[in-house]
């Protein structure tokens, strides 16, 4: 069995910074860092490497009058080459944004980007044609806003930054050329822009001025790194709760919380039968149950119960729907 690969403080302290701000590698990110900057570019093309980060575009679906869906699966299937066919199916379909390997009560966690809940009524229409009834059981939560606090427990340094998408609603419009640029990045996330532009049929000055537009408008937030915390010795779970008076003073409230807890990597709020999950990264199983008990004791009249879900397997994440449709335009 392969050990996981070591890392040494500095690489920690790299890893803790890029986190929310990959896009911009400079003399400024050096001095900050108390690294030079070729070592810093050294120390990420060696993470890439390892498997350890994955460079990927970030955008604010919401800006467009889009919906993330996230589906919860449990599964009646006993052909182990049905249920890869199926999983399959579902990383390959467009409007598939996210398709993760999960424990407990289910076996699958499937996201969807759509416009209307027709939209989705449509898809689970289409699955079903395909394979039954091989989903037993599935529960659907509306995406209402996410916070990302990135890893604390990479670094004691305190959170100076953290990723907020779905705060504002709005309809923005985009033409058929920012659509195409944007499913390039998302289909595309390590290619250069010039490469991009290059299999856009565009000059790079275009594409690097549509892009400064469309992250202007709150659209394209540029460019983050997904980490591979198997790597650093972490087991993943999804902490589910359910406050019957969520509320925005609530939901600042258990921002607050993440900020200060070096386990909580972000936080995401719901309209369905959860009001809230955590992204929960602990060293060992065990240690998720004192999360748990640190959430119960803080807020002791808000939550009505907590449910824990283990993460496995990512198979797919993009962060823009993969289809084409006018409705998008």
């Amino acid at each position: 069995m392969s050990k996981n690969p070591r890392f040494s403080d500095r690489d920690l302290k790299i890893l803790w910074y890029l986190q929310h701000r990959p896009s911009k590698l400079d003399d400024t990110v050096a001095k900050k860092l108390g690294i030079q900057l070729y070592t810093i570019r050294r120390a990420i093309k060696r993470f890439e490497d390892l498997g350890a980060i994955r460079k990927m575009p970030l955008f604010s679906v919401s800006e467009l009058g889009l919906i993330a869906y996230d589906c919860y699966l449990s599964l009646q299937v006993s052909k182990a080459s049905l249920r890869k066919q199926f999983a399959s199916v579902l990383v390959k379909h467009p409007k598939v944004s996210r398709v993760h390997e999960i424990g407990g009560d289910y076996e699958l966690n499937v996201e969807l980007i759509a416009r209307h809940p027709r939209e989705l009524i449509e898809f689970w229409d289409e699955i079903a044609a395909e394979f039954g009834d091989i989903v037993f059981q599935k529960r659907i939560l509306i995406r209402d806003c996410y916070y990302g606090f990135g890893r604390k427990y990479f670094t004691d340094r305190n959170v100076d930054s953290i990723i907020s998408l779905g705060e504002r609603v709005a309809d923005e419009q985009i033409d058929s050329t920012d659509d195409a640029i944007l499913r390039a990045v998302s289909e595309n996330p390590t290619s250069s822009l010039r490469l991009v532009a290059k299999s856009l049929g565009m000059h790079h000055s275009t594409l690097d001025s549509r892009l400064k537009k469309l992250g202007k408008r709150g659209i394209f937030r540029g460019y983050i790194y997904a980490v591979r915390s198997q790597l650093f010795g972490r087991h993943k779970f999804r902490v589910f709760i359910q406050a019957p008076r969520a509320s925005d003073k609530m939901t600042q409230s258990l921002s607050n919380f993440c900020r200060q807890h070096s386990d909580i990597v972000n936080l995401v709020r719901y309209l369905g039968e959860w009001d809230y999950s955590m992204l929960v990264e602990t060293p060992s199983a065990a240690e998720v149950v004192s999360v748990i008990q640190d959430l119960k004791v803080t807020f002791s009249e808000e939550i009505a119960s907590i449910h824990t879900i283990p993460l496995f397997y990512s198979l797919k994440n993009v962060n823009y729907p993969l289809y084409h449709s006018e409705k998008n335009l």
